[in-house]
């Protein structure tokens, strides 16, 4: 059994939130790629996502380690290890400036937005924080990484009215879904901090069975774009499967209490899948 004071490399990358990074990253790559974006050029959004992600999450998990710190096996590690947060934070936080300025000079407005987004969340006392309320800090976080990936890959691959719509709706629900399954793992978390969540309410069965529910509605709009040819039926066909079927077999590997570093690893899994699908379906036949 892992400890606070020695996790397994893999518990450890998800303690200092280098999953949370990478799934941020992945949405980021899946924007670009529904809005059209050419994968070569999706680096540098992939990057600042990445390194604004790692900056914002350490930050904030560090301030739920000192509130809850012995609630958790990941909170007691970070409340033991004040130096190694401060040294993710300050890294990534100059990463992010590096990297946003790169991709658009306005760009590197988020690398203040997205922690001064992050205190709102956690603003107020325990119990009446816009993250304790039901659904809602689901919805909040669904729209607040769907927000920072469209900013980042907009410039790159032009504003694309028609798009944008289904895009965002389906990426806000998915990273809805994935934050509602991460809650599983955080019940003990949550309810020291007075934090409700779906499955402090209904269970964590209900709740996974819940998501899958609401995968297959959140990619409607994809089906409807391609339909009406707004994007490409391929694109709506594969990217609405990657999405359906990386639910269920989540719900068939993953074991209880076991799912946030697994849910952070679907959407890159999802991205480069879909992408390497796309990419063989459209090669001429030899």
């Amino acid at each position: 059994m892992e400890t606070a004071i020695h996790p397994r490399p893999f518990a450890l990358g998800g303690y200092i939130s280098f999953w949370s990074g990478c799934y941020v990253a992945g949405c980021t790559f899946l924007a670009g790629l529904l809005l059209g974006g050419d994968a070569d050029r999706l680096f540098l959004p992939v990057w600042a996502a990445f390194s604004i992600a790692m900056f914002v999450y350490a930050l904030h998990r560090r301030r739920r380690a000192e509130l809850a710190r012995a609630s958790s096996p990941r909170n007691s590690y970070l409340a033991e290890h004040p130096r190694l947060q401060s040294l993710v934070m300050v890294g990534f936080c100059a990463q992010a400036m590096v990297a946003t300025w790169l991709v658009d000079p306005f760009a590197s407005l988020l690398v203040v937005a997205a922690p001064v987004g992050a205190m709102f969340y956690g603003a107020g006392s325990a119990g009446n924080q816009p993250r304790d309320r039901l659904v809602l800090k689901n919805m909040i976080v669904g729209a607040a990484i769907t927000a920072l990936s469209l900013a980042l890959v907009l410039p790159g691959c032009g504003f694309v009215p028609a798009r944008l719509l289904p895009v965002s709706f389906c990426l806000c629900g998915v990273v809805m879904i994935d934050a509602m399954l991460c809650d599983i793992d955080d019940r003990s978390v949550d309810a020291c901090t007075e934090t409700r969540t779906l499955p402090l309410w209904i269970g964590a069965r209900s709740t996974s069975l819940l998501a899958v529910a609401l995968e297959c509605v959140v990619v409607i709009p994809l089906f409807v774009a391609a339909a009406v040819g707004v994007i490409p039926t391929a694109d709506g066909i594969v990217w609405s499967a990657v999405f359906v079927l990386s639910m269920v077999v989540l719900q068939a590997v993953v074991r209880p209490d076991a799912w946030r570093d697994f849910v952070d690893l679907r959407l890159p899994v999802c991205a480069l899948v879909g992408w390497f699908i796309l990419r063989m379906w459209s090669m001429p036949a030899t």
